[in-house]
């Protein structure tokens, strides 16, 4: 069984708004049309529906976009239906506060500025912990912004980056 993801603590504005039904209804139809048309083109010519269906699928994954910027985010857990406008953030480490609470490896990790994906690698090598490394980020950054959109564990999750 596949277990759904609860973006609650980056949903931007989650309301779960029922204004989102209709469109990721029409958009978990259209999904599914699409890959019955992807595995018909394996056997026949069907390439002007399935362009078709594409240029719907990318309107109403548009139409969904807007609903969220005016409903706000919509999730429901149990049936895995989202329509997710989720914030990326990325900590930004100090260098001050790594000497400080990770001493043993900071000197490698600090390149003028800390280096990010030294760190994450020495995490995932289980030389520093996350517990460590929350002691050290100064502030965080905000990256960009996704679109979550996925209607009932059909199809595709699309993540649409501005």
């Amino acid at each position: 069984m596949v277990e759904n993801i609860d973006y609650s603590k980056s949903a931007v504005n989650l309301e779960n708004s029922l204004d989102h039904i209709p469109a990721l209804t029409n958009l978990a139809g259209i999904t599914k049309l699409l890959e019955i048309k992807r595995a018909e083109l394996a056997t026949m010519a069907i390439g002007q529906e399935i362009a078709k269906l594409e240029a719907e699928f990318e309107r109403v994954r548009d139409e969904i976009k807007r609903n969220i910027d005016q409903f706000g985010s919509y999730q429901d857990i149990e049936k895995g239906i989202y329509a997710v406008k989720q914030r990326r953030v990325k900590p930004i480490y100090s260098p001050d506060l790594l000497r400080q609470h990770v001493p043993d490896i900071a000197e490698e990790a600090i390149h003028e500025i800390v280096d990010d994906e030294m760190l994450d690698k020495l995490r995932k090598e289980k030389l520093i912990t996350a517990k460590q490394l929350e002691q050290c980020v100064e502030r965080e950054k905000e990256l960009s912004f996704a679109f979550i959109i996925k209607t009932n564990n059909v199809g595709r999750i699309s993540y649409v980056c501005n």
